[in-house]
């Protein structure tokens, strides 16, 4: 997970055992925790000027919070 001052940067491992990348809005996510991202919007060679780093693929979208609000 990387923080920048308005998103989270999550590493992913799918379901198929890939790892990929997501942006969604600033949250504090425990490394380790599943998570669900919506509405993805995928990018290609994404550079991030905050990070200093450009991703190959990053999908921003938002965030679903699991049952009980807590993530």
């Amino acid at each position: 997970m990387l923080q920048v001052q308005s998103y989270t940067y999550l590493r992913i491992t799918l379901g198929s055992g890939a790892e990929a990348w997501a942006a969604v809005s600033r949250a504090d996510v425990a490394v380790g925790a599943p998570v669900r991202v919506r509405e993805e919007v995928a990018m290609r060679d994404f550079a991030s000027p905050s990070l200093g780093r450009t991703f190959a693929a990053v999908s921003f979208g938002a965030l679903e919070l699991p049952a009980g609000g807590a993530h």
